[in-house]
């Protein structure tokens, strides 16, 4: 079930404090939230992937995903972090497979 725009909108109307409510639970729970958090949030701000002492050296890297999309970590021959998308642009295969 997606979200109904129309409906959020009369959902989250502001309100005063003494008329204040909770936001509706479909809001919190179900595949149609998680699919808006993925979009909304996580997508769209830093995220945490790993700590940098995994990163000492360079060449280390991190393979993780943030919102459903697959992120390579690395420490450059000048030593400054990247972040890529873990996709071969020629081929569609992931470019690393694991931490190292």
């Amino acid at each position: 079930m997606s979200l109904n725009f129309a409906q959020l909108k009369t959902d989250c109307q502001p309100t005063t404090l003494e008329d204040a409510v909770t936001l509706p639970a479909y809001l919190y729970s179900g595949e149609s939230a998680y699919e808006l958090d993925q979009k909304a949030v996580f997508a769209n701000s830093w995220q945490c992937v790993g700590h940098v002492s995994a990163l000492q050296n360079a060449g280390d890297l991190i393979v993780t995903e943030v919102a459903g999309k697959p992120i390579l970590v690395l420490r450059d021959h000048d030593g400054n972090l990247r972040a890529f998308y873990n996709v071969c642009k020629h081929r569609a295969g992931p470019l690393a497979l694991e931490n190292g």
